[in-house]
């Protein structure tokens, strides 16, 4: 899924991605007609459920590479816990 791209692994490409969800933040919706305002919507939809398919990736390789392990956690769910600032309950959804 993930090429090397000589950006340090993939951060230069989430920099950018930072940087292009600012300016979705920065778009005046009150300009937007219904359908415009939907399509939108359903756009936004789609990246988040490819995001939800790159973090799937991320913890794949993560268990793969045993880097729980390998950091002194108990598991890749408490690594997750720790590492992405999240519950405890959503580490574990996210892992399994």
């Amino acid at each position: 899924m993930f090429a090397a791209s000589g950006d340090a692994g993939g951060r230069g490409v989430v920099a950018r991605l930072h940087s292009d969800i600012a300016a979705l933040l920065q778009v005046e919706l009150d300009s937007c007609t219904d359908d415009e305002l939907l399509a939108l919507w359903a756009d936004v939809e789609a990246v988040r459920r490819k995001l939800a398919a790159v973090d799937h990736t991320l913890i794949n390789q993560v268990a793969a590479r045993n880097v729980a392990g390998e950091r002194g956690a108990r598991s890749t769910t408490v690594l997750a816990r720790d590492v992405l600032r999240i519950g405890i309950g959503e580490a574990r959804a996210r892992v399994s």
